[in-house]
This record gives C-alpha cells, structure tokens and sequence, in this order.
C-alpha cells in the first residue's frame, strides 16, 4: 500500500547509504517521524547512473539487521588467508575442527577473533596489516549479497513507520535561519516541512540541492580533496563454481600494491547465477581518466580475480566492462561504464577521502551530514560515527534523550 505524503515530519534522511537507514531505524523507534529520500546530488545523468550506484563501497556493522544470515570479511595476501569471526568461540570451534586439539600451530590468535590459513605462517603480520585487520573487525557482509540487504533494511523501515520514498527524488532543499525548513520532491509543487535532516552525501555534490546560495563547508578553507576512486568491474558468474572458502566479501592485500575488493552484489537463485564486483583505487589524477590506463587496471583486477576465484574465465557469464574484447573496450565499453572525462565529473559515491576529519556538523543548523569525509580514519564506519554523533547532537540541542541504540556507532 502506498504511504500517504505528511505534510511535516520530524527527520528527513537523504540518501541511501545503510547507514542512513539504520539512522532512520533508530529515529522512528524513538516514536519521530522520518522521511528517507534518495540523494542524487548533481542532477547530472552521470551522478544518477543505476549501474555506477552499484559500485558504492558500504559496509554493514555487526549491530545492523542482526538477524540477516551474514558473514564476516576475509583478507586475502599471495600466501595468506585471514578468516573473521564474530567471537572468540566460534573462532575455537573452528580451530578445533581443523587442527584438533595437539596440532594447532602456534601464535595464530593475536588478541583478536580471526585465524590464518596458508603457507606462510612465520611473522604473523605487519604493522599495516595489523590496521587493516582491527579497520575491517566487526563489519558484517551478507550472504545473499548487498542489493538484498537495502531491500530487507528497506522493508524494516517501512514497517516501523518510516516515509520511503523511491519513486521519486530530492529536487531542493529549504533553509531559514533556523536550519532546514523544508524539502520538494520531484514533480510536487507542495514544500514537506521537516524540522532537521541528515545528508548522506558530500558537501559539495549537495549543494545544487538548495534553494539558497552555495555555503562553504568550512569559510577561508578549502572544502576536502579526494585522494583516489574506486574503479570497478561487475560480473555474473555460475554459482556451482564458486571454489569452497569463498565469503560476501573479500579483501585482497599484498606489499607495496593497492588493496582489492571483491564483494558479492545479489545471488540469481533461479538462474543459479550471483553478480559480483571488484574494486581498486585509482589516485585522484587525470591520468586515470586515459582508456588505456583504466583498459590495463581491468585486465590486472581480472587476473587477479582468477588467482582468488580459480577457472574464473569459465564460470564468468557477464562482465562489464567487458574486457574480452580488446577491440570494443577503449572505444565502447569503458565510456559506457565510466562516462566523466574530467575529475569534476566523478559521480561522489565512487571518491575516497583521507586524511582530517570534516566532521558531522554544516553551516545549517539542524542539517548534519554523515559521508566519507566525515571520519575517514574511521574508514567505512566512519559514517555510523557520523550519524551517531548527529542524532547525539540533535537531542542535546532538543532536550531529548538520546537513544540508546545510536551509541552503538560511536568509535573511539
């Protein structure tokens, strides 16, 4: 049944992000009205494109959709592989089955919950991968992979009450004084009245949204630089072929090389295939705009994806791009897949941040913001950091009580 429109409410969370629709969760718990609306930012068809949408990086806490069957992320090197578990218990079981009581090689629990299988078992890690391990510890991948997952989260929400709109987007953003005033959507003429709201994207690729001139995030400084940009390749595999130790989500790490993604995206049971991505940095250059750069990283993430997922090229049934074809790639593919020919031009859910934090707050009062940017030291949670200390914020203002659940995304 189709939600009928309020004419004011008390949240409104713009973007998808999950960590937008655990905020909206939290806040309708605590008995507020929300309104979840999807965040295309610069109105450009390249910002708005449904298959770049699918090569956002996200991450999924352990304290969210407890109850979804999940699984937790691997790190992989050229002689390791890092396996995850949610507790200390688990993690014995699995030793136990494995080595037995007299065999388990020594120094393979380090203070945290995870085990090591390969050949190289000497010094169990270095210092940056000791950072990678404690970054990831705790994020939860699920199994049916990460379109299914907004979908269920999605479902929550609206049976807790919460407004979601889909069918139409954000076309302004009101403000007074005061902070936020109201929203239009697309195709209404109406102005939604909403008394505070959280922007789940970047600063700068927001600011066509409001009806009011452009506002510095930070006044006499530079607003944040981004650092690199997830390049991408999607492709649909056979599920019968999926090698054994394969989890949702797998990072590939090794010495002086940049880190590698494989996440899997949804899982075709009727079709007994499952849609997967891999991702790599590209530095924030010019450079990596040039075809043939962008035609080289493709074939290395592929090659490397044949080493992690053995007989690959006979399993895989889809690619895009679709490097098989050397003669369409340059010409056809990659400026189908990767149309910005200028970095300006980078849709914001593929940029990544380091560096100093810019923290929850806008020039707006009541209109906070939790994106990338906010916390990178936080990685991937740092937007749960963010939302976190946005709901904490509000209620001090407010006079209310914090929601107790909402601490969960505080980092220290």
């Amino acid at each position: 049944m189709t939600q009928q429109l309020l004419d004011q409410y008390d949240w409104a969370i713009l973007g998808d992000h999950p960590s937008a629709f655990w905020t909206a969760q939290i806040l309708a718990n605590s008995g507020l009205s929300v309104l979840v609306l999807p965040l295309i930012s610069s109105g450009s068809a390249i910002s708005s494109s449904s298959t770049l949408r699918f090569f956002e990086r996200t991450s999924f806490p352990s304290f969210l959709a407890e109850d979804a069957p999940a699984e937790l992320v691997q790190i992989l090197t050229p002689s390791r592989r890092v396996m995850l578990y949610p507790d200390r218990e688990l993690l014995e079981q699995e030793l136990f089955s494995v080595y037995g009581k007299a065999n388990r090689p020594k120094d393979l629990i380090q203070g945290l919950e995870f085990m090591v299988r390969g050949h190289d078992l000497g010094r169990f890690a270095s210092e940056s991968f000791d950072t990678l391990i404690k970054r990831v510890q705790g994020q939860r991948y699920f199994s049916y992979g990460k379109v299914q997952i907004a979908e269920l989260l999605k479902d929550q929400l609206r049976r807790s009450g919460v407004h979601v709109i889909e069918d139409r987007k954000l076309q302004q953003i009101f403000v007074d004084a005061k902070g936020v005033s109201g929203v239009q959507l697309e195709g209404q003429s109406k102005t939604v009245s909403i008394k505070s709201a959280l922007m789940c994207t970047s600063w700068e690729h927001s600011q066509g949204l409001f009806a009011s001139e452009p506002v510095t995030l930070f006044p006499g400084r530079e607003n944040k630089r981004a650092l690199g940009w997830w390049f991408c390749i999607q492709f649909t595999m056979n599920s019968e072929m999926l090698p054994p130790g394969a989890t949702s989500k797998m990072i590939y790490s090794e010495e002086n090389g940049p880190i590698v993604e494989v996440e899997r995206l949804s899982v075709h049971l009727r079709r007994g295939t499952q849609s997967w991505i891999a991702r790599t940095l590209l530095p924030y250059d010019p450079q990596s705009l040039n075809r043939v750069v962008q035609r080289k990283t493709s074939q290395r993430l592929f090659r490397l994806l044949q080493s992690i997922l053995p007989f690959l090229e006979y399993a895989v049934s889809e690619i895009s791009p679709d490097i098989r074809d050397p003669e369409k790639v340059e010409e056809v593919e990659l400026p189908a897949f990767y149309p910005f020919q200028k970095l300006a031009e980078i849709p914001p859910h593929l940029l990544a941040y380091g560096g100093q934090d810019l923290g929850f707050l806008t020039p707006h009062p009541q209109i906070y913001r939790a994106y990338r940017d906010a916390f990178p030291r936080f990685g991937d949670l740092g937007c749960y950091h963010a939302c976190a200390n946005a709901v904490m914020d509000w209620a001090k203002r407010n006079q209310k009580p914090v929601p107790e659940k909402i601490k969960e995304g505080l980092l220290s």
